[in-house]
């Protein structure tokens, strides 16, 4: 949800603050929503303390130069990242990565070229896709 960079200053953060002290879950959550200046409280709620897995439906459609993608959640709504790669006629490649954090959410993506096909990242996925 965060990237790399964002996470890993927030774990050097959360190490210099708690080094050789006990520490929580509150406590690394607030170290990383500090580092990211994000309030993370419903992903930490929905991931740590609830068992729910995201059940995730995505389509799209290409408008112009842009691929409009539509993501929405069945059943209980849990943050989560998701990976999509995008696969142009030319042979080139682009990732992208939508934070899914509503029921429903619908995003542009511009298109640097003409699309073959949209993929979603299964692997690197925490969520279970439906058709």
């Amino acid at each position: 949800m965060l990237g790399d960079e964002t996470f890993f200053r927030g774990i050097r953060g959360f190490y210099a603050e708690w080094r050789f002290r006990k520490a929580g879950t509150d406590d690394f959550r607030v170290a990383m929503s500090r580092a990211s200046g994000q309030d993370l409280t419903a992903f930490f709620e929905a991931w740590i303390f609830r068992t729910a897995i995201p059940r995730l439906q995505v389509r799209h459609i290409v408008q112009g130069n842009a691929a409009v993608v539509t993501i929405e959640q069945r059943g209980e709504v849990v943050p989560v990242p998701v990976s999509l790669r995008l696969e142009y006629t030319n042979g080139t490649t682009e990732h992208v990565t939508i934070p899914v954090t509503e029921k429903t959410m619908t995003r542009s993506l511009p298109l640097a070229g003409t699309l073959r096909e949209l993929v979603i990242d299964q692997e690197q996925s925490l969520a279970v896709f439906e058709k």
